[in-house]
């Protein structure tokens, strides 16, 4: 498969050392296919793992080779000295010019959970490193490095960096996508030369077996330094791959054949670099129908994320499977009324595509009534107002206590009937169309010749 437009537009840095100035031992590469793991579950960050194929193989040097990886039968005990590279922030918040390393433990996944019960599930796919006084972990623009332990004089990735909360707080360690997971579905989806898979075995025993929740969440007292890394060697982690799009640094990979890296998939998702999903673009103007969900209720949704406002207006299924997706922002949302459809919401955002109760959000055009007529001259555009029928469900709506997992549904939720003060009632049916362009000239060429919304 050739680059796509946006592949084209992202670049494989290899052997680089500073991330300004020279590099005299680097190597670049353009991006020929990016696929990330069917089960990506963005939430929760499950399955976080994307492989880049570049445009090129890579010849081998002193300071460009690959890393082995972790095979299915490795484990990883809690204590396991592990460490971590990356061009990500350090102290102050700054991305440093050098590229850094930090030596971390493993945390068992038992504990890790008690750390993380409140926030996230820490699932068999995922492996945590970290200090519990905090002051030494990966930060933004690592995600996608790999987590390295020594087996002899070998060094093994055994996860990628995928998620945590914030940088470096006390209790809460960086968590990984665990590699050893992954052996069968590397395989299977790359070409050429195989990576080397070699399995890790920790000494001694597994202390976090047997590890239980304390009645109380775990405290520490954090330590004195924020992110606590130093400047590597040159050549001392050959792997190291860095991502840039569109000239700016994104984050960071492995590099595990001559011409596949690996990183984590919420990189490649939320700066929008091209996956291979992204060449199944439709020929023809796509349409879904997806009802209404209210604000309330969307709230509770995104709330771990963002805040929804009353200039936004959410619509999907609880269970996902229908949804606008990336190339379909900017796009109309419509509803009919009557014998004329009124355009209700423009493609805003979301998490992932058509995930579970992640409804895609909207601009809420009705709140741009009088922006919208100050700012376009000639014929001004015709205005309607839509009203819901019957009750609106969402208005006295609450969030549950806790938010379902994957898997589970929001509690039944059946308020007293209210007026219906909405103009979009919870569970309306609308409709919006997919690449969008060819409707709005349609929609633009109707305007010129009658002068008004479409009847």
């Amino acid at each position: 498969m050739g680059a796509d437009i946006c592949s084209l537009h992202s670049t494989i840095f290899l052997g680089r050392y500073n991330l300004t100035g020279a590099n005299p031992n680097e190597v670049s590469r353009t991006l020929e296919d990016i696929i990330c793991h069917p089960k990506y579950n963005t939430p929760i960050f499950d399955n976080d793992i994307c492989l880049m194929k570049l445009s090129a193989p890579v010849a081998f040097t002193k300071y460009i080779k690959p890393i082995c990886l972790a095979s299915e039968n490795s484990t990883f005990y809690s204590g396991t000295s592990s460490w971590v590279t990356g061009f990500g922030r350090t102290d102050g918040n700054v991305l440093p010019d050098i590229l850094q390393e930090v030596n971390v433990p493993i945390v068992g996944n038992n504990r890790c959970s008690c750390y993380y019960k409140d926030n996230y599930e820490i699932t068999e796919n995922m492996l945590c490193a970290g200090f519990g006084g905090g002051g030494k972990d990966s930060c933004y623009g690592d995600a996608g490095g790999p987590l390295m332990a020594k087996n002899g004089h070998r060094w093994v990735q055994s996860g990628v960096v995928s998620f945590g909360i914030s940088c470096h707080p006390p209790n809460y360690p960086g968590t990984y996508t665990r590699l050893s997971q992954y052996q069968d579905w590397i395989l299977k989806t790359i070409d050429g030369k195989e990576p080397g898979f070699v399995t890790f075995t920790s000494p001694g025993v597994d202390k976090d077996v047997d590890f239980t929740c304390p009645t109380s969440r775990p405290t520490s007292r954090p330590t004195s330094r924020i992110v606590g890394g130093q400047d590597a060697v040159p050549g001392s982690w050959p792997w190291q791959a860095i991502l840039f799009r569109n000239g700016t640094f994104r984050c960071g990979g492995s590099l595990i054949t001559n011409q596949w890296v690996l990183t984590s998939a919420h990189c490649i998702t939320r700066y929008q670099v091209c996956s291979s999903s992204d060449r199944n673009l439709p020929n023809i103007l796509q349409e879904v129908n997806v009802p209404i969900v209210g604000n309330n209720k969307c709230n509770c949704y995104y709330e771990d994320i963002i805040g929804i406002t009353e200039n936004m207006i959410c619509a999907g299924l609880e269970n996902g499977g229908k949804d606008t997706c990336q190339g379909d922002s900017g796009g109309p949302m419509m509803s009919k009324d009557g014998g004329r459809w009124v355009q209700s919401g423009i493609v805003s955002f979301g998490v992932g595509c058509a995930l579970p109760r992640r409804p895609g959000v909207y601009a809420r055009v009705s709140q741009y009534q009088y922006w919208t007529l100050e700012n376009i001259n000639g014929t001004a555009p015709g205005f309607v107002d839509f009203n819901s029928r019957g009750n609106d469900s969402d208005t006295n709506f609450t969030s549950p206590t806790t938010r379902p997992q994957p898997g589970q549904h929001w509690p039944t939720h059946r308020p007293p009937t209210t007026p219906d003060d909405s103009i979009f009632g919870s569970g309306e049916n609308l409709i919006h169309f997919t690449h969008f362009i060819s409707l709005l000239v349609l929609a633009l060429l109707l305007h010129v010749l009658f002068g008004s919304c479409v009847m």
